[in-house]
């Protein structure tokens, strides 16, 4: 297999240092890979390798990506040869086992599950060696990164895959709506009893399939995460009735059954596999081209777990659909957005702290410049989610990097799939608008805007010398500003020339064919817009 050029750049990173070091890399980025690779270079530099899976269902997949290395396995109470290189076991054992060597290395697979836990701590108490952990998400409940790392390397995310076409494009629908207000919060994720008392009930179901089956039909494969056994069980059935096959894959399945069923799926006898979380680690079918969410959470981790299921390249694959049937994209942001805080969470159309319950929860910038909201009854803060936006004709979930238009004081977005146009807010703030769509479009917007600004004053005066006068500085200097406060006169830049119709009619006609610009002077004549 050839090293794509990231995997080669994180390897080597790797081998240079004789430090801890915490692998970010998204689903389907080749994370195997990575930790064989670093594998094999410790054993030829001397070394011992002990590799971790954190749950039993990832060794036979450890046995698969370090086939080459003959590992041995180390399992319950069976002997195993302790000169060898290479050795792999599950995490409950490792802890509970007095190992017969000592590692120069450990490698922990997916390392987010239950890293701050006993058994892991106790794996590492006397450990001298050097730690790797691997993850798609190596973030806690709180969203927060996972310590005890000295190197974190997470410079290639999702949107560098998405860039370099190393995945295909998640592409979002909210398929169906669903009221979280009365579910209780447990351990930093929804009551798992009222999920199941809420939604697996035949009105639900129903909707789902109603709402899903035809997007379904248009792609290879699917998966659906649902809440719990009982509720995987009773979507198959719903959606084998509706006319799209599905099994249900659980844990309570003998390990032949497991096998049968995906089979069938990979070989497309199966269109869709319904589970609880079952398929959230160790699941690799590249052509799953569309993901279903029936499961509510708080879980950002598990949110990118299971859509990183339906990205990996496949032959003719350019897209995955994610049909949102449970309020998560709405809660958590589009999945190519950074991981955000869970310290509490707010609801943007009516602001209420769920830490005091109080509804003085207001906007502002923190003194790095980030909005966050605060509560004034207690003090809680958390910085501003930038979401997506929902097109309501086809249901897609558009990003800041769609097509918005000011019109009259309110703010559309044009779908990028469909082209209607959405009303998305009839307030049109600068505040606002930075909520919605973030820092980065303020920065890009101030960027193109000031430079096309430029532009035309060197059409103008004929004089590249213009760019070193200290008044046309401070005026372009000013012009940043009023982009700051005036951002929605700034949404519409979607290409050179709807920028320069901007330009123009702001600016352009207070000094169009006249002798101000070469002659102009800051004290005298003043500015050049408000």
């Amino acid at each position: 297999m050839t090293l794509r050029s990231y995997q080669n750049n994180i390897i080597e990173q790797v081998a240079k240092s004789n430090r801890s070091v915490l692998i970010e890399v998204p689903t389907g980025g080749g994370k195997s890979v990575i930790a064989s690779e670093i594998a094999k270079n410790e054993i030829a530099n001397g070394g011992t390798v002990l590799i971790v899976a954190p749950k039993i269902i990832l060794l036979e997949q450890l046995q698969e990506t370090f086939k080459d290395l003959e590992p041995e396995i180390i399992h319950g109470t069976k002997r195993y040869d302790t000169t060898h290189s290479v050795f792999i076991s599950t995490l409950q054992t490792a802890h509970k086992r007095e190992l017969e060597f000592i590692p120069t290395m450990i490698i922990i697979d997916e390392i987010h599950f239950g890293f701050s836990g006993k058994m892991i701590k106790t794996l590492l108490k006397d450990f001298k060696g050097r730690l790797v952990g691997l993850s798609a998400t190596p973030y806690d409940q709180q969203g927060q990164m996972i310590q005890g790392f000295d190197i974190h390397l997470d410079k290639y995310d999702l949107n560098y895959m998405l860039n370099n076409k190393y995945l295909v494009p998640p592409v979002c629908y909210t398929s169906l709506d669903v009221d979280l207000s009365n579910i209780t919060v447990q351990a930093g994720d929804y009551n798992q009893k009222e999920l199941d008392n809420n939604f697996n009930n035949f009105e639900n179901i129903s909707q789902i399939v109603e709402n899903t089956k035809e997007q379904i039909n248009e792609q290879k494969s699917a998966l659906i995460f649902c809440i719990n056994i009982a509720h995987s069980k009773a979507m198959a059935i719903a959606f084998t009735e509706a006319g799209i096959e599905t099994k249900a894959i659980h844990s309570k399945l003998s390990q032949q059954e497991k096998d049968d069923i995906m089979k069938d799926y990979k070989s497309g006898k199966i269109k869709m596999l319904a589970n609880p979380m079952m398929l959230t680690t160790g699941f690799d079918d590249p052509k799953t081209d569309c993901i279903i969410i029936a499961r509510p959470t708080k879980s950002q981790n598990l949110y990118r777990q299971m859509v990183g299921r339906g990205l990996r390249l496949f032959e003719d694959k350019t897209e995955a659909k994610i049909l949102d049937c449970a309020g998560v994209i709405k809660n958590l942001g589009l999945p190519t957005e950074a991981q955000m805080l869970n310290f509490i969470q707010f609801n943007s159309k009516s602001s209420y702290c769920k830490s005091c319950k109080g509804s003085n929860v207001y906007i502002e910038k923190n003194e790095s410049g980030s909005l966050i909201r605060r509560c004034t009854d207690c003090n809680a803060s958390e910085d501003v989610k930038k979401q997506g936006c929902t097109c309501n004709f086809c249901g897609a979930i558009n990003g800041s990097e769609a097509d918005y238009t000011m019109k009259d004081g309110s703010l559309y977005l044009k779908c990028t799939l469909c082209s209607h146009e959405t009303l998305i807010s009839s307030a049109s703030t600068s505040d606002e608008l930075i909520e919605l769509f973030g820092d980065d479009k303020v920065k890009r917007a101030k960027e193109q805007y000031c430079f096309e600004y430029m532009r035309a004053l060197h059409t103008i005066t004929g004089s590249f010398d213009i760019n070193f006068r200290k008044d046309i500085a401070l005026h372009i200097k000013a012009l940043s500003v009023y982009i700051d406060k005036h951002l929605q006169n700034f949404i519409n830049y979607r290409s050179e020339d709807s920028v320069k119709e901007t330009i123009n009619n702001l600016y352009y006609s207070r000094f169009h064919d006249s002798e101000i610009i070469p002659n102009w002077n800051w004290e005298k004549d003043g500015r050049l817009f408000d």
